[in-house]
């Protein structure tokens, strides 16, 4: 099911909120398995790379596939387009222009923005589309011939350690910048709501030994995305 497919959906009358979840996970569960295929294949890529000198090992790749909480909360106009996203941590500005220009021979790009924001988030976000070098490519090891409509748009970001660490910990923070009411979400967490895919988004993180991306565990993506949340295990890490 593609995107304007999705959007037609939801703008069907009736269609409740739990009519709604249902055909976005739908939506999701369909373009997983590709989504997954282009972040082991981009995060290859990426290795190769490293491996003959022209990326560093600090540089960190990071996927998602957004909640249903996040992704209808303002379904009529851009959140659906970054449902799957991708986001590369660089050592400095050099490097993410020597990545992007090696990435982009791989995709099509159909939308590109940078970020200067008085917070202190500074980045590019690039929406991609699979290119037909990359689809060859997983053809030719592949069992299954993929077309690639079958591949969502991707969203990529691309920043530096330091803009990272601010996006993460600092001024331009998750819980700050999206004016996080975390007494709310400390409830979810308590009362086990606060899981992947509804609350949560799907998360995975690159490794420089491994051509797959490693999908997160809750607590991972929790302590990633709201560092201050009391998980109740500040005794257990003191004993």
């Amino acid at each position: 099911m593609e995107k304007e497919e999705f959007r037609a959906k939801l703008k069907v009358t009736p269609i409740n909120e739990r009519e709604k979840i249902s055909e976005y996970n739908r939506f999701v569960a369909e373009q997983e398995k590709p989504f997954i295929l282009f972040i082991n294949s981009i995060n290859k890529y990426i290795n190769k790379l490293r491996r003959k000198g022209i990326l560093s090992n600090f540089l960190e790749v990071r996927a998602r596939i957004k909640a249903s909480s996040s992704a209808l909360k303002n379904d009529e106009t851009k959140a659906l387009d970054d449902v799957f996203g991708m986001e590369f941590i660089c050592a400095t500005e050099r490097e993410i222009e020597i990545l992007r220009e090696n990435i982009e021979k791989l995709v099509s790009i159909t939308k590109l923005r940078d970020h200067n924001k008085e917070n202190g988030y500074k980045a590019v976000h690039c929406m991609y589309s699979i290119g037909d070098e990359l689809v060859e490519r997983l053809n030719q090891t592949s069992r299954r011939k993929y077309d690639r409509n079958l591949f969502p748009i991707v969203e990529a970001q691309y920043k530096t350690i330091q803009v990272f660490y601010e996006s993460n910990y600092g001024t331009a923070s998750h819980e700050k910048y999206k004016d996080t009411n975390i007494d709310e979400v400390q409830r979810l967490y308590n009362s086990g709501q606060l899981v992947p895919g509804v609350y949560l988004p799907y998360m995975w993180v690159s490794d420089p030994n491994n051509d797959n991306m490693r999908e997160l565990s809750t607590e991972e993506i929790i302590r990633k995305i709201y560092p201050t949340l009391d998980l109740g295990d500040d005794m257990e890490r003191t004993e």
